[in-house]
């Protein structure tokens, strides 16, 4: 069997995984509430911020809302199981000044469903402090970040998107089995989306383009799966791992971005593939296990050692302008680079600062390679 024939299975194998994976995570999730009838619905026409849901229930509200005052939320919900439909409705901040969240959903509003709304000009577009469910949100043009969930686990974010904001698209902190589907979280002065101290995620089909930082930053959150991922044209990485463990990251394309594709910063156990898709063409090196942010393979062993992680079936290449496509950099042992396929890299297709047999390197194709036992 030749290195192409093995990529090609491996990659296939990896990616039937990801397609059954992201049907699951799909199908888990409602964009409706069927408790909610005409009867049942509370219709909503306020004149100006500052709203305030007390009671469980179905609301509708049908007129556009604008900001007066710096401060305050412009809608707080506080009661558990709210349903509240946004179509069609804008709600804006004062913009530069504004000290608000533009929606708030209080740490006692578990349970809350927010359906559309477009939402900008805000200190923070959408705040949940609570578990809860955003179906197509549009958060745009904040101050700070779109949308943050805080201690809001088992939270769903479904379709839409956090774009032009001055932070962050997404922060999601302190949040374990948090879920996004189909969002896009591009053009914003932070990150796409960070995940900080959040485990058992699941971000499928995003879309995280042309931040200022990365596409997708993890910091210290552990067993996320990230299927399906878009991450180009971003400012430093399209993916940074930082001090986390067990991820899995399957890019669609992870391309152009300003200094890595994928970053894995003394984490461990962590799988990187790109199955039907790319990471190439990043500015330094396509996929890096290291600790250097923007230089490279530097020769320096980092504080905590990467571990036992997996790069399976990734097409990089760097089209004759960038230099490397896989790099483990020193110290960091124990790790395998599987059915791989790099080409046209300036310096180094594939490249390990470490001596023979402490990473394994099997079946990947590749043009150059600075050790021999790179296989």
């Amino acid at each position: 069997m030749t290195g192409f024939d093995s990529t090609v299975m491996k990659v296939t194998r990896v990616a039937r995984l990801v397609v059954i994976a992201s049907v699951l995570c799909v199908a888990a999730v409602s964009n409706s509430n069927a408790a909610c009838t005409a009867a049942t619905t509370h219709t909503l026409s306020p004149a100006a911020c500052g709203v305030v849901i007390s009671t469980a229930g179905c609301y509708n509200m049908t007129t556009n809302l604008v900001a007066t005052s710096n401060s305050g939320d412009c809608v707080l919900i506080t009661a558990a199981n709210v349903y509240l439909n946004l179509t069609d409705v804008s709600i804006k901040g004062t913009g530069a000044a504004s000290t608000s969240n533009g929606i708030h959903v209080a740490s006692t509003a578990a349970g809350a469903t927010i359906v559309g709304g477009t939402v900008s000009g805000f200190d923070i577009g959408i705040l949940a402090a609570a578990r809860g469910v955003l179906e197509a949100p549009d958060a745009e043009s904040n101050k700070g970040d779109g949308i943050q969930l805080n201690s809001a686990a088992s939270s769903k974010i479904v379709s839409g998107a956090s774009t032009s904001n001055g932070g962050n698209g997404v922060t999601i902190t302190g949040s374990n089995s948090f879920t996004m589907v189909s969002f896009d979280a591009s053009n914003n002065n932070g990150s796409g989306t960070v995940v900080n101290t959040s485990s058992a995620g699941d971000i499928t089909n995003e879309t995280a383009n042309s931040n200022a930082l990365s596409g997708i930053t993890l910091n210290k959150s552990n067993s996320t799966n990230i299927p399906g991922l878009i991450a180009n044209n971003n400012g430093t990485y399209g993916v940074e791992v930082v001090s986390s463990t067990s991820n899995k990251i399957f890019g669609t394309t992870i391309n152009l971005n300003g200094i890595y594709g994928v970053y894995l910063k003394e984490s461990s156990s962590n799988v990187v593939a790109s199955p039907g898709g790319t990471i190439h063409c990043n500015g330094i090196i396509d996929v890096y296990l290291g600790c250097s942010d923007t230089a490279g393979p530097n020769g320096a062993a980092c504080a905590t050692a990467s571990s036992a992680n997996e790069i399976d079936g990734a097409i990089v290449f760097g089209t004759g302008v960038n230099p490397y496509g896989i790099v483990i950099d020193l110290g960091n042992i124990g790790n395998k680079v599987l059915a791989s396929n790099g080409a046209t890299d300036t310096i180094d297709d594939m490249y390990d600062a470490n001596k023979a047999g402490q990473n394994t390197w099997f079946g990947n194709v590749f043009t150059t390679a600075n050790q021999s036992y790179i296989h």
